[in-house]
């Protein structure tokens, strides 16, 4: 080829500031104005030329590639062509590590990356080239989560402080609360002193209260409390007991439930009912005259009593279940042992019984 000639014969080429013209002395000048044309030829030509006769041609305006953007996987873009010769290519800019770019082509550099960063590009001015780059980013990020909402109130923590002595609940550590055999107060609660005493309640229908019970042995161990009515066509009747006083809650939660011993004369159905603080009127939440607001709700579970039976009866606090009338506070649905005020037994309206009460106790 005549670029051949020209690279082995340098002293024979003359090189002009102005790219119009190019003279190969022993050539055909129309020769050479035909090659001029073609641009690619023309820069080999140029390159040969000044390789052979040691030239060194440095370029700094060339552009490295653009690294992809930080947490993405995409190409960087192309570099621009760096003129033939020794190129620098120019500085990016970005969040991360930097791209360094090293190849062997014409100044095209291609990269990819995992982050913006700065680069260099250079290329030693041969036709192909490979460039390679890495890059690191880091990121921060920060969030909060809101709260959950807070639960409802179901124990004396409900209660309206300016009237409720805010008495923590004492635990229960002795389970027998009532044998009706004691001579100190044989009607009285002993699983905690001082202690709430048993008495009776009635709708005013039927047998007066004063004739509705006894204590005296009525057919279980040694003495027990005799409990009976007739007539009850309002609400009933029954036999309570708060365990120290209307004002002062207990903690049963070490046990699971209750025992006892009731002995009818008849079939009949029984009515276990416990009460938390919420339902009493010293709490100042529950209100009688309002309807759906009524004070002394509760938790209760219903048995089947069979005639004459003595064997121990058992009720789980996990078996009880919030009444539907009176005042209930949001939260309050299920039973808290921890804020235990009273237990009773009761019969419904309609209902006559003959029952014999007897070894009230906490059982694990």
């Amino acid at each position: 080829m005549k670029a051949e000639r020209g690279v082995e014969h340098g002293s024979r080429m003359v090189f002009y500031d102005q790219p119009a013209m190019l003279f190969i002395h022993g050539e055909d000048p129309m020769t050479t104005l035909e090659a001029c044309r073609n641009a690619e030829w023309f820069a080999a030509v140029v390159s040969c030329a000044m390789l052979a006769c040691g030239g060194n041609i440095v370029t700094t305006d060339a552009t490295g590639g653009k690294g992809g953007s930080g947490g993405s996987s995409s190409s960087g873009a192309a570099g621009s062509t760096v003129s033939v010769g020794t190129g620098v290519g120019g500085f990016g800019s970005g969040v991360g590590g930097g791209m360094v770019g090293t190849g062997t082509s014409t100044g095209t550099s291609t990269s990819t990356s995992t982050s913006t960063g700065t680069g260099t590009s250079t290329s030693t001015g041969t036709t192909t080239g490979t460039a390679t780059s890495t890059g690191t980013g880091t990121g921060t990020g920060t969030g909060s989560g809101a709260g959950g909402s807070g639960g409802g109130c179901g124990g004396f923590q409900c209660c309206d402080p300016t009237m409720w002595p805010g008495n923590a609940p004492p635990p229960i550590e002795m389970p027998v609360c009532s044998d009706f055999d004691s001579d100190s107060g044989a009607e009285g609660i002993h699983c905690i002193l001082p202690g709430g005493v048993w008495s009776v309640d009635v709708d005013g229908a039927g047998t007066a209260k004063q004739d509705s019970y006894k204590i005296e042995p009525c057919g279980t161990t040694g003495n027990g409390f005799h409990f009976v009515g007739k007539g009850h066509s309002v609400w009933g009747a029954d036999a309570a007991v708060a365990i120290v006083s209307q004002t002062q809650p207990v903690d049963v939660s070490a046990y699971t439930g209750m025992s006892f011993v009731m002995k009818s004369t008849t079939p009949n159905v029984l009515i276990f009912k416990v009460q938390n603080s919420y339902s009493q009127p010293p709490c100042g939440k529950c209100d009688d005259v309002l309807i759906g607001a009524e004070c002394y709700s509760g938790y209760i579970k219903v048995l089947s009593l069979p005639a004459n039976d003595v064997a121990p009866l058992v009720v789980r606090w996990a078996d009880l279940a919030q009444q539907s009338w009176g005042y209930r506070p949001p939260g309050s649905a299920v039973f808290d042992p921890r804020d235990l005020i009273s237990v009773a037994f009761a019969f419904d309206k309609n209902v006559d019984f003959d029952v014999c009460i007897d070894d009230v106790k906490f059982v694990r």
